[in-house]
């Protein structure tokens, strides 16, 4: 986000489509298939967070099941085949199906297949009932890139997922469904060697082990010219065959979700996401009011008008009609026949009953007041300690940061305004989820769905126009707290 004359172009956004019962919506791909264009894949000592979604989301790996009261953050991340009857009293874990199972078998297998250039331990992979997450750790530099190993992974599922769809045991999405009306159509005869085929592609992919490099850089190595120093993606398995069996079905979407952990601290984090992507889908299951995405259900009660004046007292000449207009652009508003009656709607995620709360407060740090900062947090921190005050704010300034992270601290409800819109698929961070799950926050938003962020700065209208937002929800100025 630029400041002042480059405001965001909305020439340059997606195209909008009408989705009945909520609105007009941008056109956005699937957020769990976007790639980091930034990554340099060829570059070794770099660790990725790995995602990949199973095709139309279906939930083909298994069910989340458990307990939240019994869940312990030390306990290992266990799976459960379908053989086994776990206890109800356990904490968050998945009883995967018979495919769920194949899956997390083969990842394993390529965790040793690839173990002389990628590290992957045991707890830092999760199957989820309609995706993957995978930590790894590649080792060495190579010509391979990164998507070799997920096409080799990719392909080994693909074999087991089409061994069950042949035998019935699971169910066809997507392309896989064309290639199961083949296999029905063909001869007994021919259906009957096309399992035997697949039995063999599943059990190699389970017991084929890739060269190590110092054999593929050996003298007189069978393999030494076809294979690179780094095995990373070594050929996989194919998936084709003669006649009718060429009509092959995808269980995994096309390309993937990768994420690189710059550090050790952001690795951790990837890992604490990982291991409690269980317990964080049980509490959704458990409080979906609360953990569901909301459009357009707040109205602040904003027109486009009243906002416009108060940028442009607030702003001065940084309001001009062409920001102002790229401004409209990106808020949720609901109009109605007469202009000056256009709102500003929110959508909402967490408890959205925090704003009936009977004192709602804006936090709003000004430049200005800086040398109040301290009286203005002690006033605002004990009103959330002693009255139950609710605080709002979009936690731009360094001192509304300070204030609304301590009150957090201390369990005060919360609202924060959020700088971009919620996604199709909105994931917070596991704090965050955890205290919208407990009731204790609510996060709303005010721009299109479509809209994300990005800069350093951020335009002075912007950041004015979420302070007008925490104003109208509270009903109360910025500035009440100077008062006697």
């Amino acid at each position: 986000m630029q400041k002042g004359k480059d405001a965001p172009n909305t020439s340059r956004r997606p195209k909008a489509h009408f989705v009945e019962g909520v609105g007009w919506r941008k056109e956005q791909n699937h957020s769990f298939t976007h790639r980091d264009s930034s990554n340099n894949y060829h570059e070794g000592h770099r660790t990725y967070m790995l995602t990949l979604t199973v095709e139309e989301d279906a939930p083909l790996f298994g069910q989340v099941s458990g307990s939240l009261t019994s869940y312990e953050a030390s306990a290992p991340l266990h799976f459960y085949s379908p053989d086994e009857q776990p206890s109800p009293l356990l904490g968050p874990h998945v009883l995967l199906t018979e495919l769920g199972y194949a899956v997390l078998q083969i990842w394993q297998k390529m965790k040793e297949r690839y173990s002389e250039t990628i590290t992957v331990h045991d707890d830092e992979c999760v199957v989820m009932p309609e995706h993957f997450h995978a930590i790894l750790y590649v080792r060495y530099s190579s010509e391979k890139h990164l998507s070799d190993f997920e096409k080799a992974f990719k392909g080994n599922c693909n074999a087991a997922y089409r061994l069950l769809l042949a035998k019935g045991k699971t169910v066809a999405v997507g392309s896989a469904r064309e290639w199961l009306a083949t296999f029905h159509a063909a001869s007994p005869d021919t259906q009957q060697e096309m399992i035997l085929w697949l039995e063999k592609a599943y059990q190699r992919a389970l017991t084929y082990r890739a060269p190590s490099p110092s054999q593929c850089l050996s003298t007189g190595s069978k393999e030494s010219s076809n294979t690179p120093a780094s095995d990373i993606g070594a050929p996989p398995i194919s998936l084709h065959t003669q006649g009718q069996h060429n009509k092959v079905g995808f269980l995994f979407r096309a390309n993937y979700n990768d994420k690189h952990a710059s550090s050790i601290e952001k690795a951790a984090e990837k890992r604490f996401y990982i291991r409690n992507n269980p317990k964080t889908r049980l509490m959704r299951m458990c409080n979906r009011s609360r953990q569901t995405v909301i459009r357009q259900s707040i109205d602040t009660g904003i027109s486009l008008l009243a906002l416009h004046g108060y940028l442009q007292r607030e702003c001065g000449t940084l309001a001009t009609p062409e920001r102002l207009t790229a401004l409209d652009a990106l808020l949720f508003v609901r109009y109605s026949s007469t202009w000056s009656k256009n709102t500003i709607h929110l959508d909402c995620y967490g408890e959205a009953a925090l704003l009936s709360a009977p004192l709602l407060l804006p936090v709003v740090c000004h430049r200005r007041d800086s040398w109040l900062f301290e009286r203005q947090k002690a006033l605002l921190l004990e009103k959330a300690r002693k009255e139950n005050a609710v605080l709002v704010s979009a936690r731009i300034a360094k001192g509304e940061q300070s204030i609304m992270n301590e009150a957090q601290s201390i369990g005060a409800p919360t609202v924060r305004i959020l700088l971009e819109g919620f996604p199709e698929k909105y994931h917070p961070s596991a704090a965050l989820n955890e205290h919208c799950a407990e009731g204790r926050m609510l996060l709303v938003s005010p721009w299109q769905w479509s809209y994300r962020y990005s800069g350093n700065t951020i335009d002075p209208v912007l950041c004015k126009t979420l302070n007008c937002i925490a104003q109208a929800l509270c009903r109360k100025k910025d500035s009440f707290w100077k008062e006697k």
